[in-house]
């Protein structure tokens, strides 16, 4: 998912295939385009459509800098992982 934020954050439009993680993170056609797992047909239709589609490829690059801008600044991020850490210590113990 890391991966999918970065791009997303350098305004580089995503396609993900539909897996657990990657297809929660990108809503179909409006912040990255969606392909079902080894259907390379499928996959190589959505990068025509970026290709072909201006407008599409810029809405999507537009939703998915504000998603990340939203939802995956650095210090919400940290705090998400220092509990996660937190959280497993304890139950360790």
């Amino acid at each position: 998912g890391k991966v999918v934020i970065e791009a997303m954050a350098s305004e580089i439009p995503v396609i993900v295939s539909n897996v657990s993680g990657l297809a929660e993170i990108v809503e179909d056609g409006i912040n990255g385009l969606k392909f079902s797992v080894g259907d390379h047909i499928e996959l190589a239709d959505s990068i025509v459509q970026l290709y072909r589609d201006n407008d599409k490829r810029l809405k999507i690059i537009k939703s998915g800098l504000e998603l990340v801008k939203s939802n995956y600044q650095i210090d919400d991020v940290l705090s998400k992982t220092n509990r996660v850490y937190y959280e497993s210590i304890t139950v360790q113990k």
